[in-house]
């Protein structure tokens, strides 16, 4: 009750918390002490007291930058700013892996590394997230205690307000039965932030263009000067040629002599990757081993009439005059029709297949027909570590004229594929700078390079690289070099499956194996020598001047940044997380007075402990404790809710919490609250 004999400091009750014996005339007063004296003092004078309205000393006390300060402590802005910094941070990782994705690695114009501006950002985005996260979760603590809850729940709630441990331990003791949970889980979820921040990134292997390297192919679309007139209608082909086609038998190819200064070289290409066109040989090869006919007059023997009844036969029975322990078991036979090619050739020899034949050691023939041809093939090429990687994208046949003086085998595309670039072949009717070739002939039927003198014929220009052919003497030494060297046969001693015992040409033991020849092998083998007589051709580009290299670019393998965009998901989904954690716990706030919860934001002032704390009973009741361990123990035996009282709000004793146990709900209070767990 208050009293003019009342001691100087005492505070005044709060104005809501008078009881009836106040005195009505001491209303909402600010009281100040002037000259405080006691009763003895010598001049025997009262205390003087002067009392001023608390209105007036607040509109002079608090001015604008007071109410500034109230409303930034007493409100969210402190945590709404720190989402919208951590909503920042995230642009601006975004915005720089966006400008980076993609460069090398050591040409980033920044002084630090990317990964370190990386975790910079990611370190912002996950501290700016954290402090709303741990404020919203002490604001919970006291809407919490809004109903009667163990004393040691506050513990938790501080616990997890701090760091991922007590966060963690709120999760599992919460069970998604408050908001507080959410936050919990956003403090677990954050340690995952830094190594999801560190996946974002990946160095990988990448090319770069080097200004001034070299990057060329060499390639031709002509054939002359290859083949040496040695007599009346007889040609070779030069040493150099002969080795690699040799070679090429023995599966041996050399590789074509490109210029690349790096090991790494892209070429200009069109839609389908087509890189540079070069004049070659193409082959195909077709089974042909149902035209083969069978003959077991002597022995058993097989025949393919459309090769000169080429032969192959295994008995004791003499063939062809020879023994049949020295058969015939292989033979190679070409035919030089110009229609069907520089040269066709047949192979006919045994092959083991027992689902077609179930004796004679399961033989059986197969005859392989293939041909070969100068065309215009269309590759895509690159080269990477040094290796050349070419793709036969298409292949041309050139047209075979009888001319036995000029250019037997010619042809002129509608377009032809100029620097990666598709440009069309348009003939004019005088030479021009483009245009420096001339064609004799009214149509593709007739055209001649070099005409018999004396005859008159039209004629048009192309462009150089317009016009593909092979000259007479290459034509013929190609021709006569080739069949020569597949007009072969092989003979065995002991029957056709002992490879020891053969007798021949090397080629063909190769390709008769251990009596498992197959077609696809033949095809191989054909195509092997039509790509090592392209290889040499354009490896020669000074036999033909006109169109000798395709360039490109020279570029080096460095590494560059990737950026793995689905590893950006967690963070922002965690950003997305806080905010609506943080709008539902300042919603929880505001309408704390439905269940009885202070609407005031205290979140996790130690003030607001200080001015709450214990009410009196509960104090004086459970003061005598020194020790942290004493203090966990008795808090968990404490059953308490947050109160209205005289004095303010107070944790005050409440029975709520053991009577809702499931452990304690049949049990006296005394009885129970020996037994209550923690969040029962």
């Amino acid at each position: 009750m208050y009293s003019e004999n009342a001691a100087v400091g005492d505070p005044l009750m709060h104005p809501g918390h008078r009881d009836s014996e106040t005195p009505s005339g001491i209303s909402d007063h600010a009281v100040t002490t002037v000259s405080p004296r006691g009763r003895d003092s010598a001049d025997d004078t009262a205390t003087e007291i002067k009392i001023e309205p608390a209105s007036r000393m607040n509109s002079s006390s608090l001015n604008r930058f007071n109410r500034l300060r109230a409303l930034w402590i007493d409100g969210w802005i402190t945590e709404f700013l720190s989402c919208g910094l951590a909503v920042i941070a995230f642009i601006g990782l975004v915005v720089t892996l966006r400008i980076f994705n993609g460069h090398v690695l050591t040409e980033v114009p920044l002084k630090i590394s990317i990964n370190t501006l990386a975790a910079v950002f990611s370190a912002v985005t996950k501290s700016s997230l954290l402090l709303p996260v741990a404020e919203g979760i002490s604001q919970l603590k006291w809407a919490w205690f809004s109903r009667g809850r163990p004393l040691s729940d506050f513990e938790g709630f501080d616990s997890a307000s701090r760091g991922p441990m007590g966060s963690l331990l709120l999760v599992f003791r919460l069970r998604g039965r408050n908001v507080a949970a959410i936050g919990a889980c956003i403090t677990v979820l954050a340690l995952a932030v830094d190594p999801f921040a560190q996946q974002i990134i990946r160095p990988i292997s990448c090319h770069r263009d080097i200004s001034g390297g070299a990057a060329a192919i060499p390639q031709t679309n002509r054939m002359i000067g290859i083949g040496s007139h040695t007599g009346a209608g007889t040609a070779s082909i030069p040493l150099e040629l002969d080795i690699a086609i040799q070679a090429a038998l023995l599966n041996v190819t050399e590789p074509l002599n490109v210029e690349c200064t790096t090991g790494n070289c892209t070429f200009p290409t069109e839609s389908r990757g087509e890189a540079y066109q070069t004049l070659g040989i193409d082959s195909l090869c077709v089974d042909r081993s149902k035209d083969v006919e069978e003959d077991n007059s002597l022995g058993i023997t097989y025949s393919w009439p459309d090769f000169g009844n080429s032969s192959i036969c295994h008995s004791d029975y003499s063939f062809n005059g020879t023994s049949c322990h020295s058969s015939v078991i292989g033979i190679g036979s070409t035919s030089q029709s110009n229609d069907q090619g520089l040269v066709t050739a047949g192979f006919l020899m045994f092959t083991q297949d027992c689902s077609a034949n179930q004796t004679d050691q399961c033989l059986v023939p197969l005859a392989v027909e293939c041909s070969l041809w100068p065309a215009i093939l269309t590759l895509g090429a690159s080269v990477e570590i040094g290796r050349l990687q070419q793709d036969l994208l298409s292949s041309q046949p050139l047209e075979h004229y009888q001319d036995t003086t000029g250019a037997p085998w010619m042809q002129i595309p509608e377009r032809t594929l100029r620097n990666g670039s598709w440009q069309p072949c348009s003939p004019t009717d005088t030479s021009t700078a483009d245009n420096t070739v001339q064609v004799y002939g009214s149509d593709s039927k007739e055209w001649q390079l070099w005409p018999d003198s004396g005859e008159s014929l039209p004629s048009q220009w192309y462009p150089a690289d317009c016009v593909w052919y092979i000259d007479y003497e290459t034509n013929l030494a190609l021709q006569q070099y080739l069949a020569g060297l597949l007009e072969a046969s092989i003979y065995s001693t002991s029957g056709p499956v002992y490879p020891y015992t053969f007798v021949g040409e090397y080629w063909l033991k190769i390709l008769y194996g251990n009596v498992d020849a197959t077609a696809s092998r033949v095809a191989a083998f054909a195509q092997q020598i039509a790509n090592a007589t392209t290889i040499w051709v354009q490896s020669n580009p000074k036999r033909n001047a006109t169109i000798p290299y395709t360039h490109g670019t020279a570029v080096q393998t460095t590494t560059c940044i990737e950026v793995r965009w689905a590893w950006l998901s967690f963070p922002s989904s965690l950003i997305l997380l806080t905010l609506a954690f943080l709008i539902l716990t300042a919603r929880k706030t505001r309408a704390g007075a439905r269940w009885n919860a202070p609407r005031s934001t205290w979140k996790s002032s130690p003030l607001a402990v200080l001015f709450v704390g214990l009410a009196e009973n509960e104090r004086r009741q459970y003061a005598q404790v020194d020790k942290t361990s004493d203090m966990i123990n008795r808090s968990r035996n404490m059953s308490v809710s947050l109160q209205p009282t005289n004095d303010g709000w107070r944790l005050c004793g409440s029975d709520d919490a053991y009577l809702e146990s499931p452990a304690t709900r049949n049990k006296s209070p005394p009885e129970a609250i020996e037994r209550i767990n923690f969040y029962s």
